[in-house]
């Protein structure tokens, strides 16, 4: 019973008998429920009966265009596809805009293991982080490094007809001048180049945190398996045979572009506090370090602010906690709303947010900081009343580098304890660190 609530619905339509038995034997059980179709006439009653989680489609059955049309239909639910065809066969013209992967015959085990597996990995992750499939906005950028002229005009004249902005480089390096002009989206990286290899153009890129992450998809000549291991050894996301099948060109591009799309969302998601939106607290002392560096870099000051409400408690008690969330949320909402483009803010933890100020001295921090606390007292927030004095407040601490601490660590104590100073004397209101 448990695996039958965890393993995903594999749909192959195939009547070839070497592609079902290679199926059959190497599929892992573990995550996935196999059933086979091997008419096409079957196909949509058992689609419709059974949602698969991924279909995996023969394109050398008979009538297979019948599949296409339903695949290309509206409908409330997009089925992942698996095409499994030939080198030789070219493939319907909205194909590759409805492909998550090919596989090409007789079907390598091992690579059909490891795609299967990629691929219920990335639609379960888009699921869980509610992202499209359809990833970018305008063209993607593709930087094609191939010494051939010949080789490089037909990729290039397939890549934008796909709707791709294509750069193009002949050796390796002119590859890393146009990437460090141009940050594209996408790599496609001949393994053999003049001046530097494919490998060494790939070692530099992810050397650099700028390029690191840019997806490369190496392209070879060799189908030799210790080729491909060193290809993904060195950094590649994945590879491409020469010749190019063009459909194969487009369907790999997107999904490292999904690839992309999904390690984006996930770090934007990793760096925000999900209540109010902001910075969480984790990437707070990152750009503090990063900031601290610049300060001491340039002899500029930074200054900080540690802010918090006032009989916070007091309102959670008394109006629950979905109602303080909300006001939470507002007062994050205000705050950035009225700092300057290159400060930042962040929520620290509970109802403490954090206020950096760089190339900004302590009378500047001062002013900024009895700017928001006027401004947080005059927002009317919901139910309000009920606080001490009717209004609710913030109060504030300020630290500032050269004139009070010379690393983040003390900077956000001296403004911590700056803050208490301000809520012993009265609460809303602003305090500046002293000498230690």
């Amino acid at each position: 019973m448990e695996r039958e609530e965890t393993c995903t619905l594999l749909l192959l339509i195939s009547d070839d008998p070497g592609t079902i038995t290679t199926v059959a034997v190497h599929l892992d059980y573990e995550q996935f429920c196999l059933l086979i179709v091997k008419k096409i006439r079957n196909c949509l009653q058992v689609v419709e009966r059974n949602i698969p989680g991924v279909i995996m489609l023969d394109a050398q059955m008979k009538n297979v265009e019948q599949i296409w049309q339903y695949l290309t239909a509206e409908k409330p639910v997009r089925f992942p596809v698996i095409l499994i065809t030939t080198r030789e066969t070219r493939l319907k013209s909205e194909a590759p805009g409805q492909v998550d992967e090919i596989l090409y015959k007789p079907l390598d085990p091992l690579e059909m293991k490891a795609r299967l597996a990629d691929l219920q990995i990335i639609i379960e992750m888009e699921r869980q982080l509610k992202t499209k499939k359809s990833f970018f906005e305008g063209r993607p950028k593709i930087l094609l490094a191939e010494d051939s002229a010949v080789q490089r005009s037909i990729l290039t004249r397939l890549l934008a007809r796909a709707g791709f902005e294509v750069y193009t480089a002949a050796d390796g390096e002119e590859a890393l001048e146009v990437v460090d002009r141009t940050l594209p989206d996408v790599i496609l990286l001949d393994l053999m180049l003049p001046r530097l290899d494919g490998l060494e153009v790939c070692r530099r890129l992810k050397a650099h945190p700028s390029t690191a992450e840019i997806p490369v998809v190496f392209i070879t000549s060799s189908q030799s398996v210790e080729e491909k291991i060193k290809a993904l050894e060195g950094g590649a996301h994945d590879f491409l045979v020469k010749p190019v099948n063009p459909e194969e060109l487009v369907v790999r591009i997107k999904s490292v572009l999904r690839h992309k799309k999904l390690l984006e969302t996930l770090t934007v998601q990793a760096s925000k506090d999900p209540l109010t939106g902001l910075d969480n607290r984790r990437q707070l002392m990152m750009d503090l370090h990063l900031e601290m560096q610049r300060a001491r870099r340039y002899k500029t000051p930074l200054a900080l602010i540690l802010l918090d409400v006032d009989y916070f408690k007091k309102y959670n008690d008394t109006h629950g906690h979905p109602a303080g969330d909300e006001i939470l949320r507002q007062l994050a909402a205000l705050l950035a709303g009225n700092i300057r483009a290159h400060d930042k803010v962040a929520r620290y933890g509970g109802e403490e947010f954090v206020v950096i100020l760089p190339h900004t001295d302590l009378k500047g921090a001062a002013a900024v900081a009895e700017k928001l606390r006027r401004l947080v007292e005059e927002q009317p927030f919901p139910r309000e009343e009920t606080q001490p004095g009717g209004k609710l407040t913030i109060s504030l601490g300020v630290a500032g580098f050269p004139a009070h601490a010379d690393n983040v660590e003390d900077l956000l104590r001296l403004a911590d304890k700056a803050m208490y100073r301000a809520k012993a004397a009265g609460r809303n209101r602003v305090a500046v660190a002293g000498p230690e």
